[in-house]
């Protein structure tokens, strides 16, 4: 959510409640799992919840599975573990391509009269 791609105030706000929306679904998912496996909600990972439950729609569009594939879902989704990482300075990489235009480093002339005519 680092880039807003929406052009109008209406659609940025859709763009916001959208992405706080998917979040809030994905931290739901992941106390309930912690809270049927009895683990921490902190110990559990965003991205692989994310992954898992990616997969699980797409599976459960395709194939209708239901239920059973939910519980899966719960099962394996505290299998990976995220420990306490002292000392970890995030980001750890610029991952987004360089912009090909550079920087306006100073303001645009002003247009004279007849310019602006």
């Amino acid at each position: 959510m680092d880039i807003l791609r929406a052009k109008t105030p209406e659609m940025v706000r859709t763009e916001l409640w959208s992405c706080l929306l998917v979040y809030n679904l994905l931290r739901e998912s992941m106390l309930q799992a912690a809270m049927r496996s009895g683990r921490a909600c902190r110990s559990l990972s965003l991205t692989a919840t994310l992954q898992m439950l990616g997969n699980l729609w797409l599976a459960n569009a395709i194939h209708n599975l239901g239920d059973d594939l939910g519980e899966l879902f719960y099962t394996h989704q505290v299998t990976p573990k995220v420990g306490h990482r002292p000392g970890r300075n995030e980001p750890r990489a610029n991952k987004r391509r360089p912009k090909i235009l550079a920087l306006m480093t100073e303001p645009r002339p002003k247009p004279t009269p007849r310019q602006a005519a």
